[in-house]
């Protein structure tokens, strides 16, 4: 835990966080224009073979070797679930942080996902309407908060979400479990 106090609320849309376990999309993906615009990313082969666009992609995707599908990092876009009740262990000014923000911890948000390392941003998509974002569900107990959206940069954090609420007196569950 960081020595800090944490900053209540402690997730908000527009704060940045790292995934503990990384995203990688289905491969199902590529089905439609994602799959050729990936295509083209990816135009030169090893063996210098012209391939179909959506092959390249996908056998890239499916190596190992590849970053470029994963997604480590995430913006919140909604909070889709709150806590319930505020538990007797939570600290006072905790709990009056939330009274004063009329709100309760979030337990599940909706993320744009990135990758920091790569410059990639997952915008998913439906095959037959390109360009609609689409958005990836997650549990706290997969997710670390990096950055608030109201702080400026410089003042980054690297907190446990799930380590933090459970000791606010919340279950949280696994990220296997979820």
């Amino acid at each position: 835990m960081p020595e800090t106090k944490p900053p209540v609320p402690v997730l908000e849309t527009g704060d940045f966080v790292r995934l503990k376990q990384p995203y990688r999309p289905s491969d199902m993906m590529f089905d439609g224009p994602l799959g050729e615009t990936f295509g083209k990313l990816l135009d030169s082969d090893a063996d210098g073979e012209r391939r179909e666009p959506t092959a390249r992609a996908r056998r890239a995707y499916r190596s190992d070797s590849s970053s470029l599908f994963e997604f480590t990092h995430g913006v919140v876009v909604e909070e889709l679930e709150h806590a319930s009740r505020s538990p007797p262990e939570m600290p006072p000014d905790v709990r009056d942080g939330y009274a004063a923000a009329e709100t309760l911890p979030t337990m599940r948000v909706s993320l744009h996902l990135f990758n920091p390392a790569t410059g990639v941003m997952y915008v998913g998509g439906h095959p037959d309407q390109p360009g609609k974002p689409e958005y990836v569900d997650d549990h706290i107990a997969n997710l670390a908060l990096v950055h608030k959206a109201r702080d400026t940069w410089g003042n980054e954090y690297d907190l446990d979400l799930a380590e933090l609420y459970q000791l606010w007196g919340y279950q949280v569950p696994d990220y296997n479990d979820k």
